[in-house]
């Protein structure tokens, strides 16, 4: 799971941390999930119904 003590900003890439700071918004923690697994090299899948 994200890591509390590192910064959405490190690590998204600067297109989408950009996008989200326009709108005022940031990620949520099952995003920077997926963002860190996909650094690592790891599979995942990300089901998150709206």
């Amino acid at each position: 799971m994200a890591d509390a003590a590192v910064p959405a900003a490190d690590l998204l890439p600067p297109r989408f941390a950009d996008w989200f700071a326009k709108r005022g918004w940031s990620p949520r923690a099952h995003q920077l999930a997926m963002i860190e697994r996909a650094q690592a090299g790891r599979d995942a899948l990300l089901i998150a119904p709206t």
